[in-house]
């Protein structure tokens, strides 16, 4: 059901509306949605994915509204391979805490890196803020 309401919802932008188009777009793709989380499922896994989903629910449609906004997160993800890679290479890290860090920072220079920024003056720069 899922990957027939994105489909159908990436159809609807194929041809670019117009701004108002959008909103209601989004509104109705929210619904939508939400219909499908209400329904029960029995599989725990498909209960932690739909909980995962629904936790999301404010940020999912940001695309819809803003088209300069991929509607996948791919080009995120393969900005973070090169990290994850390094990690491994690394071992794991000590604790959740130590973790956390270490994805936050390598999000951020991965962003940086995407937007063409100097990686370190952008480091720098936050860690004198």
């Amino acid at each position: 059901k899922l990957h027939r309401f994105y489909r159908n919802l990436n159809e609807l932008l194929d041809s670019d509306p117009p701004g108002n188009e959008r909103k209601a777009i989004k509104m109705n793709a929210e619904k939508n949605l939400k219909e499908i989380l209400r329904e029960k499922y029995k599989s725990e896994r498909v209960v932690k994915f739909i909980n995962k989903i629904k936790n999301g629910m404010n940020h999912w449609f940001t695309f819809v509204t803003n088209p300069m906004i991929e509607p996948t997160n791919n080009i995120g993800e393969r900005g973070l391979r090169e990290f994850v890679v390094q990690r491994k290479i690394i071992g794991t890290l000590r604790n959740e805490k130590g973790t956390q860090i270490y994805e936050r920072l390598m999000t951020c220079i991965g962003t940086w890196k995407q937007q063409g920024l100097n990686t370190r003056e952008e480091l720098l720069s936050c860690l004198r803020s």
